[in-house]
């Protein structure tokens, strides 16, 4: 508010000679009823904006401890503390209380294994997924089959996610299994093939002719040969009629 008289921009008498150089500052201290009102409406405003803007806690995310026996896992074969593969491992481990130490005891026989040794991120994956396989997880069918062959991991693994598609033909799917790995050299190697094939076309392929089955391998080439024999025989029969008969009509 300005005095009568008073043209803007104009102090109030006396002020100048109070350091105040700022002229609503100094219309203010000129009028007490001017600043109660421009107190009161800051106090507002700032009510206003506290209720607008409520301050918001951050929540910051904290990391589960590491598992000793993960860490000392992860030291044994190289895998940094630091490594992010650690802290996925561990996560993973801990939403499998019921199996961990199964879980970890296997990870550990896999990770030791030279040249074979299989990727940690494949392990996590698997475990991650409810298809790592374990002593004590394995169908006891399927672990005939493993035992009885020495199959290695990858073998291992693949039998099992193969056989879990097919649960209505497995005890099928085993002994006919068991038939052609019998006489491999390398049952592991064979079975991946078998395996493949049974995942793509949904039948095995015939087993191998040296064990005589039925539908093996080169089955049929002992049949084929024995018809060619017995078209040989007969044109060698026609051909002996042919020569008597010649005979006789020379002598006639």
């Amino acid at each position: 508010m300005m005095m009568p008289g008073m043209m803007p921009g104009m102090m109030m008498p006396g002020v100048e000679n109070r350091g105040v150089t700022n002229p609503m500052m100094a219309m203010m201290m000129g009028n007490p009823m001017m600043a109660m009102m421009m107190g009161g409406q800051g106090a507002m405003a700032a009510a206003t904006d506290g209720a607008a803007v409520p301050a918001k806690e951050k929540k910051e995310k904290v990391d589960s401890p590491i598992d000793p026996r993960v860490r000392d896992l992860c030291r044994d074969f190289g895998i940094e503390e630091m490594d992010r593969l650690m802290r996925k491992l561990n996560d993973v481990m801990m939403r499998r209380p019921d199996t961990f130490e199964d879980d970890i005891k296997t990870v550990r026989a896999r990770l030791s294994k030279d040249p074979e040794r299989p990727d940690i991120g494949v392990l996590i994956t698997q475990l991650d997924r409810g298809i790592f396989v374990t002593k004590q997880n394995i169908h006891p069918d399927m672990k005939v089959l493993v035992d009885k062959y020495d199959l290695d991991d990858r073998a291992t693994q693949r039998l099992v996610e193969s056989m879990r598609k097919r649960r209505k033909t497995m005890q099928e799917d085993l002994k006919a299994l068991d038939i052609r790995l019998s006489s491999a050299e390398r049952p592991s190697g064979l079975l991946m093939t078998l395996l493949q094939g049974l995942d793509t076309t949904g039948k095995l392929p015939a087993p191998p002719k040296s064990l005589g089955l039925p539908g093996s391998y080169g089955m049929r080439e002992p049949r084929e040969s024995e018809d060619k024999k017995d078209r040989d025989r007969d044109r060698d029969r026609d051909r002996d009629r042919e020569k008597k008969r010649s005979r006789s009509r020379r002598r006639h």
